[in-house]
């Protein structure tokens, strides 16, 4: 007679599979995401340095080339994709609270919306 084989793939903690490729998510602070840090991330052997660049936003997707599922026919292998998400803390020190208020009067609060208007007069 014939063999019937049915392979399920269970769900992981971290991983998400589609294809070759695995996708998954980390957290990290936004002082790390305005000034770039170098992270460590979990993949399917391990450990691997995952470097972020200045200025991430959220929501950007950093690959790891060839850390994926390995090509069923063939050479090589996927990648793994993380998707970084930015951590807000929900409460600030009285020195934290100072601090990120003159970033962002450094940083020009309230001025986008005068900048905007500015350049929509330039073209009238």
């Amino acid at each position: 007679g014939d063999l019937y084989v049915f392979i399920s793939v269970k769900d992981h903690k971290f991983f998400k599979r589609d294809g070759d490729d695995i996708f998954m998510e980390v957290s990290i602070p936004v002082s790390k995401a305005i000034l770039g840090t170098e992270i460590e991330v979990p993949t399917l052997e391990g450990k691997a340095s995952l470097k972020v660049p200045p200025g991430t936003q959220p929501g950007t997707t950093l690959r790891l080339r060839g850390k994926g599922i390995t090509h069923l026919r063939g050479h090589g292998r996927g990648d793994q994709h993380v998707r970084v998400s930015i951590s807000i803390p929900k409460t600030l020190s009285a020195k934290e609270k100072t601090l990120i208020e003159e970033f962002g009067q450094l940083q020009g609060d309230g001025k986008p919306e005068r900048q905007f208007f500015d350049n929509v007069k330039r073209w009238f």
